[in-house]
C-alpha cells in the first residue's frame, strides 16, 4: 500500500481492532478447470467498513483469464499433489503497514500537539506583552492627565490670587476714592457753612439801625481781648501773604479780627474785599507783602488798607476814617492806603503805594 493509499485514522484504528477474515470457501473445483476462471467465494466481516482498497490489499492479485494463461496439469498440482486453487489462501500480513501509520499519526498528532503549545506560548508572550504595553500606555496617560490636571489647577489659582488682588486693588481705590470725596464734601460743607454765617452777619449788619454821628461822639475804640498781642505776633513772625482783616463794632465800642490768613495772594484777598463791597461794608486791612530786590535782598512791608466801598453810606465812612491815623500808630506803620474797587488791587499797585515802585 503506497502513503497516497493510507485510510483514514478510524480505518487504521478499526484494521488494528478487528483484521480481515478473509478465506476461500465453496466447493474445490475439477482439475479440469483453469485455476485463473475458477469460480472465488469471499467471505469479509465488516463489509460495511472495509473499502475495497484494503480488500485488495489483503486478499492480493487475482489472476484473470486475458492475463494469465491455463497451466498444465503437471505444473498446476503442488509437490504434495494438491492443486493450488485447492489450499486455502494465507491472510496477508499488513502488520507493517498498520505499525508505519499509527506511528506517522502518533508523529503527526505530537507535531500538532507542539505546534499548537507552541503557538499557545506566542499567543500567551504577545496577551503578556501586550498587557505590559497597556498598562505602561495607562500609566503614561493617568501621569498626563495628572499633570494636565496640576497645571489646570495651578493655573486656576493664579487666575484667583490675581482676581483677588485686583479685588482689594478695586476696593482701596474705591475707599480712597470715597474718603477723599468725603473730605471734599466736608470741605465744602464747611465752606458752605461759613459763608451762610457770613451772610447772616451780613444781613445783620444791613438790617441794623444806622448809626447818627455827631461831632461829639468819639472814635476811639478799644481793640479786641488779645487783639494786641495778635497784632505784635504778627509783625514779628508774619512772612508774605500773611493777612489780618478788620472790622468795627461800634455797639461794643472795639475793634475786632473778623478773619486771619496765611499766604493769601492778592488775587484771593481782592475777591474776598468784592464779596464785602456786594454788602456795602468797609474794612481794615494789614498784609504782609514780599518783596525780592535788585540786589537779592527779600523784604516784607506791612501795607495797612482801608478798603472803603463807593456805594457805603457817608456815617459808615466817618465811622472807619477818624480812627485811621490812631490806628496807624496802633499798627506801627506809616501810613494808610485807601481802596474802594478789589479789582485794583494787584501787585503793581501795592508796591507804587509802599514806595517800592515808581507810578
Amino acid at each position: 500500500i503506497s502513503e497516497t493509499d493510507t485510510p483514514s485514522n478510524s480505518l487504521a484504528e478499526e484494521q488494528r481492532e478487528a483484521p480481515l477474515d478473509v478465506g476461500v470457501q465453496g466447493p474445490q473445483p475439477s482439475a479440469s478447470v483453469s485455476p485463473s476462471l475458477r469460480p472465488v467465494s469471499v467471505r469479509i466481516s465488516r463489509a460495511s467498513t472495509v473499502s475495497s482498497m484494503s480488500l485488495c490489499a489483503a486478499v492480493g492479485p487475482v489472476a484473470t483469464a486475458t492475463t494469465a494463461p491455463a497451466a498444465s496439469g503437471a505444473d498446476a498440482e503442488s509437490e504434495d499433489g494438491v492443486h493450488p486453487s485447492t489450499q486455502p489462501r494465507k491472510r496477508a500480513s499488513t502488520t507493517g503497514t498498520r505499525l508505519a501509520l499509527w506511528e506517522r499519526e502518533e508523529a503527526e498528532k505530537h507535531s500538532l500537539e507542539q505546534q499548537r503549545a507552541q503557538r499557545i506560548a506566542a499567543l500567551d508572550v504577545q496577551r503578556q506583552n501586550e498587557a505590559v504595553a497597556a498598562e505602561e500606555r495607562q500609566a503614561a496617560w493617568k501621569r498626563s492627565e495628572d499633570e494636565r490636571l496640576e497645571g489646570e489647577r495651578r493655573q486656576f489659582l493664579a487666575k484667583e490670587a490675581e482676581r483677588e488682588a485686583a479685588n482689594l486693588k478695586l476696593a482701596e481705590e474705591n475707599r480712597q476714592m470715597f474718603a477723599q470725596q468725603e473730605e471734599d464734601m466736608a470741605a465744602e460743607q464747611a465752606k458752605l457753612d461759613e459763608e451762610r454765617r457770613r451772610q447772616v452777619q451780613l444781613k445783620k449788619e444791613r438790617e441794623a439801625p444806622k448809626v447818627l454821628l455827631g461831632d461829639a461822639d468819639e472814635f476811639s475804640y478799644h481793640l479786641q481781648a488779645g487783639m494786641a498781642e495778635k497784632v505784635k505776633a504778627f509783625r514779628r513772625k508774619g512772612r508774605g501773604g500773611d493777612t489780618l482783616i478788620m472790622q468795627i463794632k461800634h455797639e461794643l465800642n472795639e475793634l475786632q479780627i473778623e478773619e486771619a490768613a496765611t499766604g493769601m495772594s492778592l488775587e484771593d484777598l481782592a475777591d474776598r474785599l468784592e464779596d464785602f463791597a456786594l454788602v456795602g461794608q468797609p474794612r481794615y486791612v494789614l498784609h504782609i507783602h514780599e518783596f525780592a530786590h535788585k540786589d537779592g535782598r527779600v523784604s516784607y512791608p506791612i501795607a495797612f488798607v482801608m478798603f472803603m466801598p463807593e456805594n457805603i453810606p457817608v456815617q459808615l465812612k466817618v465811622l472807619y476814617t477818624r480812627p485811621v491815623s490812631k490806628l496807624c500808630e496802633t499798627f506801627s506803620v506809616n501810613k494808610h492806603f485807601a481802596l474802594d474797587d478789589p479789582e485794583s488791587l494787584d501787585q503793581e499797585w501795592l508796591e507804587v503805594q509802599l514806595g517800592l515802585r515808581s507810578a
